[in-house]
């Protein structure tokens, strides 16, 4: 257990040494950058159709936790919005973005097998 735990740490640190390193680059490039040209980043959210107010109702609705169950259940990773477009609708929002937000939040929520467990 404690070579494994050991292991895992090694794989950790490289991964956040991965991830410092992109961090690093995309903060070189410099925020000022991103925040002066802030309206090009800017998306219009757009209500379509019936689909729409039913994706909203998924997502934010207390009866619907079932169904929300449901679509977290069948999430499909690498699904994602297209950036290039500059309306959205609704549906799409939920379905292929603030899904990615729920499942991060989820795993956020569930505590590591690990977590409580010290190198002795």
């Amino acid at each position: 257990m404690c070579l494994k735990f050991k292991t895992d740490q090694a794989h950790d640190a490289k991964k956040m040494e991965k991830l410092n390193s992109i961090f690093f680059a995309l903060m070189s490039r410099g925020p000022e950058e991103y925040f002066n040209d802030l309206e090009s980043h800017n998306k219009d959210i757009i209500w379509e159709d019936e689909q729409d107010g039913e994706a909203i109702e998924l997502a934010f609705s207390k009866k619907k936790f079932e169904a929300r169950k449901n679509w977290l259940r069948h999430f499909e990773p690498g699904t994602y919005l297209n950036q290039k477009e500059e309306l959205i609708k609704y549906s799409d929002f939920v379905y292929k973005e603030l899904i990615l937000f729920s499942m991060a939040d989820l795993q956020r929520s569930i505590p590591s097998i690990t977590s409580g467990l010290y190198e002795m």
